[in-house]
Order: structure tokens, then C-alpha cells, then sequence
């Protein structure tokens, strides 16, 4: 059986990666925790909580700033993205 091969993370994507997380949970906690579009409150950030959602994609030239990132729940963001959100039964 062939191994997937774990991809390898540059050190200035890593560091991205670890500022973008911290002005996430910097700005979840300043909207105390509640999604920034549909106002439910979540209380945490992941996958199925507070998502960052950058207001004008990085592919578009958006930059990684506390103005172009809001923080909106994993429904919010499906939606923004055209995914289909089905309820999820917990």
C-alpha cells in the first residue's frame, strides 16, 4: 500500500498560519464569540465553530489585516463559499 506523503510547510507559511490563527481567536473573542453575519453564539473556533473568512480573498489580493477578516460561523462561510449546508445533528 503506497503512503500519502505528509506535505512539507515552509517556514514563512507556518508563520502565516500561526499570525492568521491568532487574529482569529483575537477577533472572536472581541465579538464575544458570536458570528459576525448570523449573530449565533459558538464559543470556539474550528471546523464546525468560528471560522476566519477573509473579506476580499487573498486570491484577489486581499491581505491578512483585522479589516479584511471577519470572523463567521462554518455555516456562514459554506454559504459564503456556494457550498450546500445541510443541518447537523448533534
Amino acid at each position: 500500500m503506497k503512503k500519502t506523503p505528509i506535505r512539507k510547510v515552509s517556514k514563512k507559511q507556518a508563520k502565516r498560519q500561526r499570525e492568521w490563527t491568532k487574529r482569529v481567536l483575537r477577533l472572536a473573542e472581541a465579538q464575544d464569540w458570536i458570528c459576525a453575519r448570523c449573530k449565533k453564539y459558538y464559543g470556539f473556533v474550528g471546523e464546525w465553530g468560528l471560522q476566519g473568512h477573509h473579506t476580499i480573498y487573498r486570491s484577489a489580493m486581499g491581505e491578512d489585516t483585522d479589516e479584511n477578516c471577519e470572523v463567521i460561523c462554518w455555516k456562514c462561510s459554506a454559504k459564503e463559499h456556494g457550498q450546500n449546508v445541510k443541518e447537523v445533528s448533534r
